[in-house]
């Protein structure tokens, strides 16, 4: 945020504390609520197909209003509800500050709503130093940590976009020790290149062949990048940008006696991003003679161990299939939106977490919207961690489909949602089923996958109401045997194709 933008002038979604006095909007942007709109937005009582569409952010009964059910007239409401304020309200109701049902509270940007206090600052306004969002939140002017909105982290390379923490290395660079990954936005560890062979200070006769050849490894390969020796007399033999493998040979004789090279990672701009050296000796040794043999030999340990971690990665992988087990036995098409329901300590968190992290993959971002991340936080390994996305949220149905759509802006493949435990007491069948439905075609749109953990118990008619609202239905059980709890989960049902809905044991 700031007083004027740029060149003087705001574009479309820009905020400006000055539009459109100092800082006009540009393209017949309209300036509502400090925010350049690229359009006229709707208002109050008008006819609407989409939130995004009205000034309060809010669509509901084909109306735009503040918050619950929308209206124009008390015919349009249920329950013996008049119309008051476009949205269909309780007469003498009010909230627990005073505040008459469909009016705004004194302390803004809360809303009554049939008695119940929501945020609904398109309509009721913010104090000043924040700014409203189209979801109905008021944001301060700066994130978490203090930073000022647009602003670069002292905790690189996270910016304050939009009161939020994202990776932004393009524009706020990496700590010691690590490089940006421009595509991403995110730092990576900075490569290393070990040399294997031949080893410091050896000799090497290259006999009746000639031959030299420089082995060794780089800790991260990348398409990207180029790996050269800083020898005419040797070619790039081989590398494998997969596992970090390469080779140099030469296509001359080298220089009897003491030699050195420098193997050396170069990226596009022509940056060196890592370097090792070399020095050994070179003989041309009679027949019988062989020097090289070692260094043959410690090539083939070197393959034998990656071998062996490779099948042990693979075997890793392959058991839980092969015993029918875990939730590697259960395959759900990508883009699912689940819910896992089951008692306290039944596996169910696990079991998202699990979901989520074979989402992640390689190169995929993943998120966990959750009233405590902290727990999930310790779930993932540090390598992983830079590509989830952990928002802290309360049990609000307005800020959590504002933090979803910010979310979504990082293009997640799924995200775990640790929330509905509290917004199930609060909330009633119809209100759930409004935020649901709203986000769900959210999540769709943007091909993101979804799981939804509740504790089963916490309110079975809410439960019931909103459960055929999801792809499909996993539960969970505990079970004793031979006088301990074993985790045991069902398909209980699903939509997008047929599943096996008989009970597995889960650990």
């Amino acid at each position: 945020m700031s007083s004027c933008c740029g060149n003087g002038r705001c574009d479309a979604g820009e905020g400006c504390t000055t539009c459109p006095g100092d800082c006009p909007c540009t393209g017949g942007s309209t300036c509502i609520n400090n925010i350049c709109n690229a359009k006229q937005l709707l208002q109050s009582g008008d006819r609407c197909t989409n939130s995004n569409d009205c000034s309060s952010g809010y669509c509901n009964n084909g109306y735009c209003c503040a918050a619950g059910t929308c209206c124009r007239s008390d015919s349009e409401c249920s329950g013996g509800k008049a119309c008051i304020s476009n949205t269909c309200q309780s007469s003498g109701v009010k909230c627990a500050d005073g505040t008459p049902a469909g009016q705004c509270s004194k302390s803004k940007p809360h809303f009554c709503n049939n008695g119940n206090d929501v945020f609904a600052c398109p309509t009721c306004g913010c104090d000043e130093g924040s700014i409203c969002t189209m979801s109905g939140i008021c944001n301060r002017l700066q994130c978490s940590d203090g930073t000022p909105f647009g602003a670069c982290s002292s905790n690189k390379p996270l910016s304050c976009n939009d009161g939020a923490l994202i990776n932004n290395c393009s524009k706020c660079g990496c700590g010691g020790g690590y490089l940006c990954e421009a595509k991403s936005a995110v730092c990576y560890q900075k490569p290393t290149i070990t040399i294997i062979s031949p080893s410091e200070n050896s000799t090497v006769n290259v006999g009746e062949e000639k031959k030299v050849v420089i082995r060794g490894l780089v800790s991260k390969g990348s398409g990207e990048n180029v790996i050269e020796l800083n020898s005419s007399e040797f070619i790039l033999a081989s590398y494998n940008n997969l596992t970090g493998e390469f080779s140099f040979e030469n296509v001359s004789p080298v220089t009897k006696g003491l030699n050195s090279v420098a193997v050396r990672l170069i990226d596009r701009k022509g940056n060196i991003l890592a370097s090792e050296s070399r020095y050994f000796s070179v003989v041309d040794a009679p027949q019988g003679n062989n020097l090289y043999s070692l260094q043959d030999i410690l090539w083939i340990l070197v393959q034998i161990a990656l071998l062996i971690f490779f099948l042990a990665v693979l075997l890793n992988f392959i058991l839980p299939l092969v015993r029918g087990s875990g939730t590697g036995a259960v395959d759900f098409p990508p883009s699912s939106i689940l819910l896992v329901e089951g008692k306290v300590g039944s596996g169910k968190e696990e079991f998202c977490l699990e979901i989520i992290h074979r989402t992640l993959g390689r190169d995929n971002f993943a998120a966990v919207l959750s009233h405590d991340p902290v727990k999930e936080d310790g779930w993932f390994r540090e390598g992983e961690k830079s590509r989830v996305i952990f928002t802290k949220i309360g049990p609000d149905i307005n800020e959590i489909s504002w933090s979803i759509s910010k979310v979504l802006t990082a293009k997640p493949k799924g995200i775990f949602f640790n929330i509905m435990d509290l917004l199930m007491p609060k909330y009633n069948a119809e209100e759930l089923t409004d935020f649901l439905s709203t986000n769900f075609k959210k999540l769709r749109d943007a091909g993101c996958g979804a799981v939804f953990c509740v504790d089963k118990g916490v309110d079975e008619k809410n439960l019931s109401a909103i459960e055929g609202l999801f792809d499909g239905v996993v539960e969970f059980r505990l079970q004793e045997e031979k006088g301990k709890l074993s985790s045991y989960f069902r398909v209980k049902e699903f939509k997008l194709k047929k599943m096996d809905a008989n009970w597995r044991r889960f650990k």
